[in-house]
């Protein structure tokens, strides 16, 4: 009996290894942010993406949002994204709507942001997983500024779980994110950013890790 034990251990351990695929991606970003009201910001993005190693194409969207600051350093808003999507060697248009609130909390050099979430709509683990494209996800976060006393720049951490809340059979988690990060001030209202990411999904069919370096820019007025 120990021995089919070990047999079968030893056939199953290289299937489970072999579940877990693994990628490198390109994230490229543009955006502006403007506050059109007292304490009401309104921000655009576009971003294009590239995955399967840098070599493929996978989406580019279009996503306006709206912040509000409703106490000090308590801000609520909703994002709408409008997007391109190659999805299973078919390229389709998605949509999906998100809102969120966050805490702000600054100590000495060190700017510690908490965020809540819930999206609902097109969601990328649907796309591998074959899911409706209805999913309502929970996405949690944490993130930590540091003020480079001195100098344009801006370092960063943050981490990000997201939460599929509307799964048949039940709730459950199936991904996290881990993103490092420096902001650079080009000028008074531009700034450069580059980081990287580590994506890790689990619980679905065909998960994914993922290295992602990110470029990005934006212009504020």
């Amino acid at each position: 009996m120990k021995i089919n034990n070990l047999i079968l251990l030893f056939l199953l351990v290289p299937v489970a290894m072999m579940a877990q695929q693994y990628d490198n991606k390109l994230r490229l970003s543009g955006g502006i942010e403007t506050e059109i009201f007292d304490d009401v910001d309104f921000k655009l993005k576009y971003e294009y993406r590239l995955d399967k190693n840098i070599a493929s194409f996978d989406k580019t969207f279009l996503e306006p949002e709206i912040e509000v600051e409703i106490i000090n350093d308590v801000k609520v808003g909703a994002k709408y994204r409008f997007s391109y999507n190659n999805k299973r060697n078919s390229r389709e248009f998605e949509q999906r709507f998100s809102v969120f609130g966050n805490y702000e909390y600054n100590y000495d050099d060190f700017e510690f942001t908490v965020q809540g979430a819930l999206q609902y709509g097109a969601d990328d683990i649907a796309f591998i997983s074959g899911g409706d494209n209805s999913e309502l996800v929970g996405r949690y976060s944490v993130k930590v500024n540091y003020g480079w006393f001195g100098t344009k720049m801006e370092p960063y951490v943050k981490y990000e779980l997201f939460h599929h809340l509307n799964k048949k059979g039940g709730a459950l988690l199936n991904e996290w994110k881990l993103k490092t990060g420096l902001q650079y001030d080009i000028s008074s209202n531009s700034s450069f950013d580059i980081f990287y990411m580590f994506e890790n999904e689990f619980n679905i069919s065909s998960p994914v890790d993922a290295n992602v370096l990110g470029l990005g820019y934006e212009y504020s007025f």
